[in-house]
């Protein structure tokens, strides 16, 4: 342990204890000025232990257990649905679509080593041969997608190069794997 003196100068305090250390007050005496007092370092000197501060600095802070967080987020949303590209060497996209608690909808969108998610607007597009879809007006591009069956098994997505390719349903675990990604940045 680490034995810091502190130099503690305060006029006011010091002033106090010279004050108090006085005669007791005789209404019968004519009161005097007091004297003039002079304060000095060594007068007012006092040593303090301080622990080293490397060792409180560690237990100040205490570990955050990063999948136990990951399955909080993870148990207020609900899949949606999802769709990936398959069989497109120019393409790798994947497009997940989750619910949360309050009834937003997030977007997760990875596209060609690029992550995009969150909450995005999206607007009803007619594609150039008269598929509808919706598009996602996301932070650093727009996406689209559409399922083409019932079951959403099957669709389109659209990069941020603005094809249109065949896609096919991404299965829940992989959604999961995109949201743990966005909150840890681990694959």
């Amino acid at each position: 342990m680490k034995k810091v003196k502190l130099l503690a100068i305060t006029v006011v305090a010091a002033m106090g204890l010279m004050v108090g250390c006085g005669k007791a007050k005789d209404d019968n005496q004519p009161q005097q000025a007091p004297k003039e007092s002079v304060v000095t370092e060594d007068s007012v000197k006092t040593e303090v232990s301080v622990t080293d501060l490397s060792t409180t600095e560690d237990s100040m802070y205490e570990e955050i257990d990063m999948e136990e967080e990951v399955a909080k987020v993870q148990a207020t949303l609900t899949y949606m649905g999802g769709l990936y590209v398959n069989h497109d060497p120019e393409n790798d996209m994947e497009l997940a679509i989750f619910r949360n608690e309050e009834g937003d909808i997030i977007y997760i969108i990875y596209e060609l080593g690029h992550w995009d998610y969150g909450m995005y607007e999206t607007l009803d597009k007619t594609t150039d041969d008269g598929r509808d879809y919706a598009e996602i007006q996301a932070t650093d591009a727009v996406y689209g997608y559409y399922f083409t069956d019932e079951e959403c098994n099957e669709g389109i997505l659209i990069g941020a190069d603005g094809k249109v390719r065949d896609a096919i349903a991404l299965d829940e675990s992989v959604a999961r794997d995109m949201v743990r990604y966005t909150l840890v940045g681990e694959e």
